[in-house]
């Protein structure tokens, strides 16, 4: 099975537990969650469903000076 096929494996069930809830997922490396998030953004049909943060990940202030870490799938590449 390639490495996608077992992501798929991993994020099927993962939606269907999560249920529409928010939820924290580590993999063994940057590579695999960057992977994940983007099978699951897949499988939702939504780009915002899902971020992989890692060391990498720049920190950005919104507007009501919140600070926040990380980025859309799409910037995330």
């Amino acid at each position: 099975m390639s490495e996608e096929g077992v992501i798929h494996e991993i994020a099927v069930p993962l939606l269907e537990k999560a249920d529409g809830r928010q939820a924290m997922v580590f993999t063994a490396g940057v590579d695999e969650a960057v992977m994940l998030a983007a099978v699951l953004c897949k499988l939702t049909g939504n780009p915002d469903t899902a971020a992989a943060v890692h060391c990498n990940t720049k920190s950005y202030t919104r507007p009501d000076g919140s600070v926040h870490v990380g980025h859309k799938m799409s910037r995330n590449r």
